[in-house]
């Protein structure tokens, strides 16, 4: 009785159609994964965190998976790569497969109703994907930066919130250490070469393994950086993030594509719709299952004071400072003689 009507929404428009899509596409969730899980996938998949408990939402919390649940740079990425993928494997020359990227991309971030996560992986793609259709393929803190102060534009008091701060913070960690965690895994060409006459299983092997150091690397440099920030903002310190997070990538990953088939066939292919809906569940399940176990193991998660805010601010304006000022390993110039080229060319031949 104590709500009145100001006015009313036009027939047509675009808040009504995202309102009819948003709605549309959370039936298809609550439809075809269940309603145990679907308050989990509409969360991850729609941002729908309302929806959850504060029990489960806290088990993500203090495990230090909670951007899992804010749909976040790590959505956005996972669906943008994916889309990319797909369009490269022969279907689009590149600059097609760019501009569709960057669509969908654009395309997502409406359909979520522009949430701020959302929002700065958004712009850092858009950025992105525009630096590769002009030729600059390098990601560095020029683009950052521009993102910084797009997102500032759009609402300065991003400045100081904690989810922008720790946003920007985990992808200029990775700019600054990029050297020496995304490395290839040999620049010698006689170790490619002597790689390449390998069998397959062992090359696919040493590959996976080279490609899991790296993501545990990344996770924990990320937490790392961001721990100091946490501790002072939220008091809580997860020591089992580093190691979970990269647990979780093939069920998060396998729930964004089966949700992101779902809004796609749910509505009128019905058997692939259930396939698509069974394998999110499942991959729901596992997640939700990891991460309690992980939640009742002891010093996984503890409370603490935390540092002051000034304290906070000094470490990383120091941190950054010296990781910049720092000077950069020279690259070493070899000057090889006739026979030693022939020779190492007579060695590559064999």
């Amino acid at each position: 009785d104590s709500v009145c009507v100001e006015s009313f929404s036009p027939p047509f428009g675009l808040s009504r159609l995202l309102s009819t899509l948003r709605r549309r596409f959370n039936d298809l969730v609550w439809e075809y994964v269940g309603p145990d899980r679907a308050p989990l996938a509409s969360a991850i998949l729609l941002g729908n965190r309302e929806q959850l408990s504060a029990a489960r939402r806290d088990e993500f919390i203090q495990t230090g998976t909670v951007h899992l649940l804010a749909i976040s740079g790590l959505h956005v990425g996972i669906l943008a790569g994916s889309f990319f993928l797909l369009f490269r494997f022969g279907f689009a020359s590149r600059r097609s497969a760019l501009w569709a990227t960057l669509l969908f991309v654009l395309a997502y971030e409406w359909l979520v109703e522009f949430r701020p996560p959302v929002t700065r992986a958004a712009i850092l793609l858009v950025l992105l994907c525009f630096g590769r259709l002009y030729g600059k393929a390098g990601f560095g803190f020029n683009l950052l930066a521009l993102a910084a102060l797009a997102v500032l534009v759009m609402n300065p008091a991003d400045l100081f919130r904690v989810g922008p701060q720790l946003s920007f913070l985990a992808v200029a960690g990775m700019i600054l250490f990029r050297d020496s965690i995304f490395r290839p895994l040999s620049d010698d060409p006689l170790e490619r070469l002597i790689r390449s006459t390998r069998r397959w299983p062992t090359r696919c092997l040493r590959k996976f393994a080279w490609r899991i150091r790296q993501v545990v690397l990344v996770s924990s440099l990320i937490w790392l950086l961001a721990l100091p920030l946490v501790a002072c903002r939220f008091h809580l310190v997860s020591p089992i993030a580093p190691l979970l997070n990269p647990l979780l990538l093939v069920p998060i990953s396998l729930a964004l594509y089966t949700g992101l088939g779902l809004f796609l066939f749910g509505g009128w292919l019905k058997p692939v719709a259930d396939c698509l809906g069974m394998v999110c569940t499942a991959a729901l399940s596992s997640l939700e299952s990891v991460i309690h176990q992980c939640q009742e193991l002891p010093f996984s998660h503890f409370w603490t004071v935390g540092p002051s805010p000034i304290a906070t601010v000094l470490f990383y304006f120091d941190f950054f400072s010296l990781c910049i000022g720092l000077p950069k390993p020279k690259q070493k110039i070899c000057l090889r003689s006739e026979e030693h080229t022939s020779e190492l060319q007579s060695r590559q031949y064999l």
